[in-house]
C-alpha cells in the first residue's frame, strides 16, 4: 500500500473515493480491527502516507520519528508521512477547522469561546480558537468535570460566550446535504458546516 487509511472500522469511510477522484492515485481502506494489528502495521511501515482515524490517533505518535507541535498539542496525529523509513506525524484536522473559520470570517481574538462537548475534535477546536487568540475557551459537558474547569449545560446558559462550538463532526470540506454554509448569530456547527458568527 502506498496511500491509505487505518482504522479499527472503515465501512463508513469516503476517504477512498474522495482521494481517487480528486488526487488520482490509489487509496486503500486497510481495517486493521485490533491495536496488535495495528503496530505489526507501523513496525513494517510499508506505505508512503497514511491517514489515521479511531481509535489510532494517539497511538500512532508513539512510531513517529517527528510530530509536528500542533499534533503534539492536541495529542493526537491523523496524517502519518514516511519519509525514508522516518514517521513524521501531523494533525491535518487542526488545518481545516481553522480553514473554515477564516473563510468564514470567524475573529477568536479576545473573545469567550464555549465548546459544547469534550469528544475527539474538542481539543483541535480548542487549540484553534487559543492559537487565534480567544480570552477564554470554556467546555460544556454532560457530566461535568470541576476538577477540568468543565461547564454544565445550564452554567454554559450564563457563560458569557461570544462563540459557541457545537459538536464538530464533518470538518473536511464536503458538501453536506442538509445545509448551505450561512452567516449570523454566533455559533459554529460543524456537523452542517454551517459557521455562524456575530
Amino acid at each position: 500500500m502506498e496511500y491509505g487509511l487505518i482504522g479499527a472500522r472503515l465501512g463508513h469511510s469516503y476517504s477512498k473515493i474522495i482521494h481517487e477522484m480528486l488526487c488520482g492515485y490509489k487509496y486503500d481502506l486497510c481495517p486493521l480491527p485490533t491495536e496488535e494489528e495495528a503496530r505489526a502495521f507501523l513496525t513494517k511501515r510499508q506505505f508512503r502516507a497514511i491517514n489515521v482515524t479511531i481509535p489510532y490517533k494517539k497511538l500512532v505518535m508513539e512510531y513517529c520519528s517527528y510530530i509536528d507541535p500542533r499534533a503534539k498539542a492536541i495529542g493526537a496525529v491523523n496524517t502519518v508521512v514516511n519519509k525514508n523509513g522516518l514517521l513524521y506525524g501531523y494533525n491535518t484536522d487542526y488545518l481545516g477547522f481553522a480553514h473554515l473559520c477564516d473563510a468564514h470570517g470567524v475573529d477568536f481574538a479576545g473573545r469567550t469561546v464555549l465548546i459544547l462537548g469534550t469528544g475527539g475534535t474538542h481539543n483541535t477546536t480548542s487549540a484553534v480558537a487559543r492559537d487565534k487568540g480567544a480570552a477564554r475557551v470554556l467546555t460544556v459537558s454532560r457530566t461535568p468535570d470541576a476538577a477540568k474547569g468543565q461547564l454544565s449545560y445550564e452554567e454554559a446558559v450564563f457563560s458569557g460566550a461570544q462563540i459557541v462550538i457545537r459538536r464538530v463532526l464533518c470538518i473536511q470540506p464536503l458538501p453536506c446535504r442538509n445545509g448551505t454554509t450561512r452567516r449570523s448569530g454566533s455559533r459554529l456547527d460543524l456537523r452542517r458546516q454551517a459557521v455562524l458568527s456575530e
